[in-house]
């Protein structure tokens, strides 16, 4: 995380990254933040993550989202955090960047990118991209089931959660936090 240094290369951790690979572990690297699309590339050439923490810059080249699409790389988008970053540069920039995901058919989940900092919940974030109706409720529900997905997590605990139980649904209620709910599935 932070600024891009010009002596960081993806290249030089291939090795480790394959390593963890063969023992079976999930693999994450930050990547397309500050950095460009070429960023996004060079990691997915490089270290062939199953997820990518942000990644919005992919949203600037339409190879990249393919490659991302091609690889079923997941991206990890946090609104919040891009918007307050400067990274992205309003809620049109936000809808820019995940409207592309969403018409390239790339795997991503809605992330807080640390609550504890931002004072933002997975809940929040995908309030946010319903009020501005970036998502549709069903594309908001089908970035939390590939969260679910692409966990690194045994799969029993995940499905013993009680979001993975739910559906978000749009409620009447006036305040943003409160603008969705979690319904219960039969």
């Amino acid at each position: 995380a932070g600024p891009v240094v010009e002596s960081f290369r993806f290249a030089d951790y291939a090795d480790i990254y394959a390593e963890c690979r063969r023992a079976g572990l999930g693999l994450t690297v930050h990547a397309g933040e500050t950095g460009g699309p070429g960023e996004v590339r060079e990691a997915l050439e490089a270290l062939e993550p199953d997820r990518i923490g942000h990644g919005v810059r992919a949203a600037e080249d339409p190879v990249v989202l393919g490659m991302l699409r091609e690889r079923g790389t997941v991206l990890e988008v946090c609104p919040s955090s891009n918007l307050n970053t400067r990274v992205l540069d309003g809620i049109a920039d936000v809808r820019r960047v995940v409207r592309a995901l969403v018409e390239h058919d790339v795997r991503f989940t809605v992330s807080t990118d640390g609550p504890e900092m931002l004072r933002t919940f997975i809940r929040d974030e995908i309030a946010l991209l319903l009020r501005h109706e970036i998502l549709s409720l069903e594309e908001a529900n089908r970035a939390i089931e590939i969260g679910h997905e692409a966990t690194f997590l045994d799969r029993a605990p995940v499905i013993e959660s009680s979001v993975s139980r739910g559906r978000f649904r749009r409620s009447n209620a006036a305040s943003d936090r409160a603008a969705i709910t979690v319904e219960a599935r039969s």
